[in-house]
C-alpha cells in the first residue's frame, strides 16, 4: 500500500462514497479494491449518469483499514514509513547525513549545534 492507496481509503472512509471517476486506474486494478468489491464491503451503485463506490458492511472496512493503514503513527524516520505505508520511500524525511572519512592521523571535528 502506498500514499496513493491511503488517500483515496481515507477519503472513501471519511465521505462514505466515492465517484467512479475518481477512483485512480492503479487503484481499480489492484487484486485488493477488487476482492473488496467481490466480498461486496464495498458496494457500486448508480448515481447519474455513472457510478459511485459506497462502504456497505463498515465494520468490515475499518477493520480492513486499520490493518493496512494505522494512523496512529506519525512519520518522523524512514522507518515510521515502513511501518505505516509498508514503502521507505513514500514521503519525504529529515534525516543527519552521515560521513565516513578515512585517514591516516587523527581528525578533529569542531562541534555545533545546527537545526
Amino acid at each position: 500500500m502506498n500514499k496513493t492507496n491511503f488517500e483515496f481509503y481515507h477519503s472513501l472512509k471519511s465521505n462514505g462514497y466515492v465517484q467512479e471517476k475518481r477512483v485512480p486506474i492503479t487503484i481499480r486494478n489492484s487484486d485488493t479494491f477488487n476482492g473488496l468489491i467481490q466480498s461486496e464491503i464495498i458496494g457500486k451503485i448508480q448515481s447519474g449518469r455513472g457510478f459511485r463506490y459506497v462502504i456497505q458492511h463498515e465494520e468490515l472496512f475499518e477493520s480492513f483499514f486499520q490493518t493496512h493503514f494505522p494512523e496512529s503513527i506519525v512519520i518522523e524516520n524512514k522507518s515510521d514509513n515502513v511501518r505505516k505505508y509498508r514503502n521507505s520511500k513514500v514521503e519525504k524525511t529529515i534525516s543527519s547525513h552521515i560521513f565516513l572519512l578515512r585517514g591516516y592521523n587523527s581528525i578533529f571535528r569542531a562541534h555545533k549545534n545546527r537545526k
